[in-house]
C-alpha cells in the first residue's frame, strides 16, 4: 500500500468515528429530552353500569269500569202481518179479428109503397174496377191528412183504396166495390151516378152493403138527390146502418122521392169508419134504382 493511500484510508477511518460519534450524541440528546417532556395522563370516564329491566313488569292497575245495573229492555213483540194471498192474473189471450161469414141479405129500410119497377143503372155490379176509376160512376173523399202533419185519430181523413174486391169472404154477390182505409186513418166517401129520367117519378136507390173493421165499425147509408146535383151535396140519406164482419151484408134503401123538372136524379152511397184503425174497408154491390110509377 503507497503512503497516499494509507492516508486516505487514515482519514475514512477518522471520519467513520466522526459520524459514530456525532450519532452518540444525537441519542444521548433524544434520551434526555424524553426524561424531561412531562407524562400525559389520560384520565378514564368511568364505565357506564347497565340498569337491568327486571324482565317481570311492575303490574298496572286498570280502574274499575262502570258497569250500569242490569235493566232488561222491555219486550217488543213483533205483531205479525197477515198473509199475502197471490192474485192469479188472467192468462192473456191473443185477439184475433172474427171472420166474417157471409149471412143472407136483409132490407133494413121500408121498400117503396105499390108495385116498383128499376131503371137502368151503369154498372150496377161494380165491375171493372181499375186504378181506382169505377166505370159509370164517379166518387169523392175528404183529405185533410198530410203526411209528418197533425195528426188526430177522430179527425185526420186520407183518401182510400178504391178497387176490385179480391177476398173471397167480402164478396156479395159478385165483382164487389172496396173502399180501403189508410192504415190508421179514417176515410169519408160518396160514391154517385147521375141518372136521367121522368120528371115528377116517385124513386128510390138500393145497394147491399158489408164491411170489415177491427176497431168498431163503418157507417154506411143510401142517398139520393130529386135534382141531379153533383157529388150528392143536397142528396136525402137513409139511416146511417153500422156495419162490420159480424154482421150480414144488409140491403139499404134511400128515402122516396119526387124527381125535379130537371128529370135527373142523382144515386148515392156513403161510408165512413167509426174510428181510425189497421184495417177498415166498406163492400158495396147490386145497386138498384127503384121506380113507383
Amino acid at each position: 500500500m503507497t503512503k497516499a493511500q494509507q492516508v486516505i484510508l487514515a482519514f475514512m477511518i477518522l471520519a467513520l468515528f466522526g459520524v459514530i460519534a456525532l450519532l452518540a450524541v444525537t441519542l444521548m440528546n433524544l434520551q434526555k429530552t424524553k426524561e424531561q417532556a412531562p407524562m400525559l395522563t389520560v384520565a378514564l370516564l368511568p364505565s357506564a353500569t347497565d340498569t337491568h329491566i327486571p324482565d317481570t313488569p311492575t303490574p298496572f292497575t286498570v280502574p274499575p269500569t262502570w258497569t250500569p245495573s242490569p235493566s232488561p229492555p222491555p219486550s217488543d213483540t213483533p205483531t205479525p202481518l197477515p198473509t199475502r194471498t197471490p192474485t192469479s192474473l188472467p192468462t192473456a189471450s191473443p185477439t184475433f179479428p172474427p171472420t166474417w161469414t157471409p149471412q143472407p141479405t136483409q132490407i133494413v129500410t121500408a121498400s117503396l109503397p105499390g108495385p116498383t119497377t128499376t131503371a137502368s143503372l151503369q154498372n150496377p155490379g161494380f165491375e171493372g174496377i181499375n186504378f181506382e176509376e169505377i166505370p159509370g160512376w164517379a166518387w169523392w173523399a175528404q183529405d185533410n191528412f198530410e203526411p209528418g202533419g197533425a195528426y188526430n185519430p177522430d179527425t185526420s181523413y186520407e183518401t182510400p183504396f178504391i178497387k176490385q174486391a179480391d177476398d173471397p169472404r167480402r164478396l156479395i154477390s159478385g165483382p164487389t166495390l172496396q173502399i180501403d182505409a189508410e192504415e190508421h186513418l179514417k176515410f169519408y166517401v160518396h160514391v154517385f151516378q147521375t141518372v136521367t129520367i121522368s120528371p115528377t117519378t116517385r124513386v128510390g136507390f138500393q145497394i147491399s152493403a158489408g164491411a170489415y173493421a177491427d176497431a168498431g165499425v163503418i157507417k154506411v147509408a143510401a142517398g139520393i138527390d130529386p135534382n141531379g146535383g153533383p157529388d150528392c151535396v143536397n142528396a136525402q140519406w137513409s139511416d146511417i146502418v153500422f156495419q162490420n164482419q159480424e154482421q150480414a151484408v144488409q140491403r139499404i134503401t134511400s128515402p122516396i122521392i119526387t124527381a125535379g123538372p130537371e128529370g135527373q136524379v142523382t144515386v148515392c152511397l156513403y161510408a165512413e169508419p167509426l174510428y181510425a184503425g189497421a184495417s177498415n174497408a166498406a163492400f158495396f154491390d147490386d145497386a138498384e134504382l127503384l121506380i113507383n110509377p
